[in-house]
């Protein structure tokens, strides 16, 4: 694969991925809140918020390694294991 064509992937990488990894981060954040009333039993759908932050980051940890394997095919990761973390995120 040429040297442009990967960089292109990269880019678009960064491009279309930067604002949900900002608010996966941002969800991480504020996680401990919803832990905190998931625990004292006051709203039960923070388990929902809670569960989409954890698989997201799957997800996210997914797009990454679909990256990588794209820009250098010597990277050694299975690909089931590629899908299963981007199942885990959809």
């Amino acid at each position: 694969m040429k040297t442009l064509v990967k960089i292109g992937i990269v880019i678009e990488l960064v491009l279309g991925f930067t604002q949900i990894f900002i608010l996966w981060i941002l969800a991480l954040i504020f996680s401990p809140v919803s832990l905190g009333n998931v625990v004292t039993g006051r709203q039960s759908d923070h388990i929902v918020l809670l569960l989409l932050v954890f698989l997201g980051g799957f997800g996210l940890w997914g797009i990454c390694q679909l990256t990588i394997k794209l820009v250098v095919p010597s990277f050694r990761i299975k690909a089931r294991r590629i899908k299963l973390f981007l199942i885990a995120g959809l």
